[in-house]
C-alpha cells in the first residue's frame, strides 16, 4: 500500500462572522479576528486549501476535513512534526 506523504500546516485565515441585534449602518464594524487551523495537508485547487485533523496510519485514511477558501488565507506555514 502506498503511504500518503504527510505535511502538517498552520493556516491563518478570515472567516465569515455573524452579529446578532439591531444596529445602524455606522455602528456595524468589520471583523478584525482571524481563525487559526492546524492539520494534515490533503489537497488544493484554485479555490480551496484542504486540511484534515486526524490521520489513521493503519488504514491510511483521514478525518475531519476543512476546506478553506484560498482568498481567505492570510498566511500559511508548514509545521515540522
Amino acid at each position: 500500500m502506498l503511504k500518503h506523504i504527510l505535511s502538517f500546516y498552520e493556516v491563518i485565515w478570515s472567516d465569515s462572522e455573524c452579529i446578532n441585534g439591531w444596529d445602524s449602518i455606522d455602528g456595524v464594524k468589520f471583523p478584525a479576528k482571524y481563525c487559526k487551523s492546524y492539520g494534515f495537508f490533503i489537497k488544493q485547487n484554485k479555490e480551496y486549501f484542504t486540511l484534515a485533523a486526524d490521520y489513521d496510519e493503519e488504514n491510511n485514511n483521514f478525518n475531519r476535513f476543512i476546506h478553506i477558501p484560498i482568498v481567505n488565507i492570510k498566511r500559511k506555514r508548514k509545521v515540522k512534526l
